[in-house]
């Protein structure tokens, strides 16, 4: 069975990149989940940051989101039937914005998440970001600023911001990076280096 959402997870609404950071840094830390599962973040927007979602949380019907951030937990050893095909390993997400079980199995989340792509208008197709858990939780960072509406009484938060301090990794740190969410991860016109 996939990996259990720890009880005392992290969450804030409309902050999932923060969501998702604090649940990869937990099954890395976890040995047990750590020694038989592989943990991939995956960043889903497109070049026009309108990529259109179903069984989300925040709608009944279709969500358009600039971007979202889910979790990939994908076993590590493949299982071979006794006709010795390969099986592939199963792979399990973790959305908290999601109205799916989570976790969900992958082909599901799939399935119900990305309905008709070929059939959507390009400008709401999704493009994928696959980041390895420990790549992401050691080089990511924000500062929250794309949060940050201006209007003519200055500056203010579109989302309540989570009570903790903005996230930095350790790799980030020593770097000297304090923001790269939208350029390393969400810009999807980049590579993402």
């Amino acid at each position: 069975s996939p990996p259990s959402l720890p009880q005392n997870s992290i969450y804030t609404a409309n902050y999932c990149e923060e969501n998702v950071y604090f649940l990869a840094k937990h099954f890395l830390d976890d040995k047990e989940v750590s020694s038989r599962w592989d943990v991939f973040v995956i960043f889903i927007s497109n070049t026009t940051k309108s990529v259109a979602l179903w069984y989300q949380k925040l709608n009944d019907s279709v969500v358009i989101w600039d971007y979202h951030v889910i979790l990939i937990a994908l076993r590590r050893r493949a299982l071979t039937s006794s006709a010795g095909r390969r099986l592939a390993s199963r792979s399990f997400v973790y959305d908290f914005d999601s109205r799916l079980e989570m976790p969900c199995a992958w082909e599901e989340y799939i399935t119900l998440t990305f309905q008709d792509q070929e059939g959507l208008p390009e400008q709401f197709r999704s493009l994928l970001r696959v980041v390895p858990g420990d790549v992401f939780v050691g080089s990511f960072a924000s500062d929250r600023s794309h949060m940050v509406s201006l209007d003519g009484n200055g500056s203010r938060y579109i989302s309540v911001p989570p009570p903790y301090a903005c996230i930095v990794g350790e790799k980030a740190k020593i770097l000297g990076v304090v923001n790269n969410l939208m350029d390393s991860f969400v810009d999807m016109s980049s590579n993402g280096d």
